[in-house]
């Protein structure tokens, strides 16, 4: 693989909004490995003035499917979860892509299912303050545009929202929330980087444009950017990519950069080479997969760590992996499926694209042991020839063992790029069931599987430290066999891989997830994304996310 690295100058590659001004951020020390809580319940905004959205009502009736299953729980903490800088929140979780909380979530207590119908909540960002800032759309004269939304947590009731410039296309899914600044940090498929920062007062929330740079000139033919992300020092990072099962068809290359301090831009152009997912981040390094076109024979993908010095992007390591030699059925990915994810503080690990079985990898992010390996170990998951991943895994560190859990979508139903319907791609009864957990062994170099279990679910689940609770959203399987899609919130012992309950969040294609990703805020709820608003459960013993 050849790799050409450029830089371009401080006047051709930013601007600074007049009126405005940007700082880069500080790191501090004392938040390299702060290791507290920061689960408070924020105020939702100026709600007097706003009507709450109405419900997303089930398009199908929901039949004989019982509203819950199971027995409450018992709460059983799994200890803080690994904090990363810089403080990011993003669709999933945090800097390390670990899809973890420690914040309160149901445990099955007298479940509450509550739903709002809103236009796209993806991805949902948790300020500090306990504020939610998300993704939004908005109906513009010149077509629907895409933005970012200061949204009440209890209600999801949108009540200030920032629009970008003419012309550009905000790349959402992979925007995340600088949670030390309150910044907003996302790119365009245009090639602009912009900073938005959210200030709150008692009455009013404010979006402020601080910062727009022009990256485009330094992108590769067809190239469009994917993720962006700021690191410890201030700096953003950025790649190019597309999700091919979502309609893209990202450019034979992938450019990975680096807006510094001072507002010059380096690049590294990575041929033959494409990135389908997002990249996780702690201090000054980026790791980023690479997998090979669509239309590439090749099965070689690569993880690299990054990092910026001496004003050039540097790898900072590189392993290769098998990406196979094709999309899986029903697959987003052509190598890897996964983002990137951190485990602990020396883990970092993803999925292959191997046949007839994929691989969980995982990997040293540090010193290498005498015998030079970085790779801890591969081990196989879910059946032959029905095994496949395009979710982020979750990673976990529980005492001194580091944990990873993954998600099975071979032969899924294709992600919808219309409307809701009761259709039949809805139905996931043909789709590969599998939810796995593996455990790097503590001091002992290898992995295990601790569990597997037959379970379908496509969303990005998440899991609560705080309850010790793995959650999914899933389908009721037999009465998807005759027509009825019903959904389920359903709950997981993460040590022991025992579904412990379910809680009905309702029936029919409006109900169905589409892929978007879960989760959990200072509220005490877990909240599921849909095509047309939200659906969130929570303890009736715990404070209502709608404050009743």
């Amino acid at each position: 693989m050849r790799t050409r690295a450029t830089v371009l100058g401080l006047a051709a590659a930013t601007c600074l909004v007049a009126g405005t001004s940007w700082m880069p951020p500080a790191a501090h020390a004392s938040e390299l490995r702060a290791r507290t809580t920061r689960c408070a319940a924020g105020p939702g905004g100026p709600r007097a003035v706003q009507t709450p959205p109405g419900p997303v009502a089930s398009s199908q009736d929901p039949g004989p499917s019982p509203l819950f299953v199971g027995r409450p729980v018992s709460a059983h903490s799994l200890g803080p979860i690994t904090r990363y800088v810089p403080d990011l929140s993003l669709m999933h979780g945090d800097a390390g892509n670990t899809d973890t909380s420690d914040c309160p979530a149901p445990t099955g207590d007298g479940v509450a299912v509550i739903s709002a119908q809103t236009l796209s909540l993806t991805p949902e960002m948790w300020g500090r303050d306990g504020s939610l800032t998300t993704g939004c759309v908005a109906p513009q004269p010149s077509g629907i545009v895409r933005c970012i939304a200061a949204v009440d947590p209890r209600t999801m009731t949108p009540y200030a929202r920032w629009l970008p410039p003419a012309g550009e296309t905000l790349q959402l899914a992979y925007a995340v929330l600088d949670r030390a600044h309150d910044d907003v940090v996302v790119g365009s498929t245009q090639g602009h980087v912009f900073v938005v920062h959210r200030s709150d007062t008692a009455d009013t929330t404010t979006f402020t444009l601080v910062r727009e740079v022009d990256v485009s000139g330094l992108l590769r033919p067809g190239e469009s950017l994917l993720a962006t992300a700021p690191d410890a020092s201030g700096r953003i990072w950025f790649t190019t990519g597309g999700i091919l099962g979502a309609g893209d068809n990202p450019a034979p290359s992938t450019t990975v950069g680096v807006i510094d301090v001072d507002g010059r831009v380096h690049v590294v152009h990575l041929d033959g080479q494409v990135v389908e997912n997002g990249f996780a981040v702690d201090g000054d390094t980026i790791y980023v997969d690479t997998g090979p076109p669509d239309t590439s024979s090749s099965n070689v993908g690569y993880l690299i760590a990054f990092t910026l010095t001496d004003g050039r992007v540097r790898q900072v390591w590189r392993e290769q992996y098998d990406a196979g030699t094709a999309r899986k059925p029903g697959g987003f990915a052509r190598g890897s499926g996964a983002t990137v994810t951190l485990v602990g503080d020396d883990y970092v690990t993803i999925t292959d694209n191997a046949s007839p079985r994929i691989h969980v990898l995982v990997y040293r992010r540090g010193n290498v042991p005498d015998d030079g390996r970085r790779l801890v170990c591969s081990v196989p998951i879910f059946d032959a020839g029905r095994s496949a991943s395009d979710v982020s895994p979750i990673g976990v560190q529980v005492g001194n063992r580091a944990s990873i859990i993954v998600t099975n979508d071979y032969n899924a139903p294709p992600l919808w790029l219309t409307a809701p319907d009761n259709g039949p791609h809805n139905d996931m009864t043909a789709m590969a069931p599998g939810v796995a957990r593996v455990d790097v062994e503590p001091g002992a170099h290898r992995c295990r599987t601790a569990w597997t279990i037959d379970v379908r679910t496509k969303t990005v689940p998440y899991l609560s430290t705080r309850t010790g609770l793995l959650y999914l959203y899933t389908q009721d399987a037999t009465l998807a066999r005759a027509g009825i899609w019903v959904w389920y919130f359903t709950a997981v012992d993460y040590r022991t891989g025992r579904v412990v309950w379910q809680a009905r969040a309702g029936a029919g294609g409006t109900l169905n997830d589409d892929y978007t990703p879960m989760s959990i805020g200072p509220t005490g709820a877990v909240y599921q994304n849909l095509p047309t608003g939200v659906v969130f459960a929570h303890d009736r013993s715990t404070p209502s996310p709608e404050g009743g």
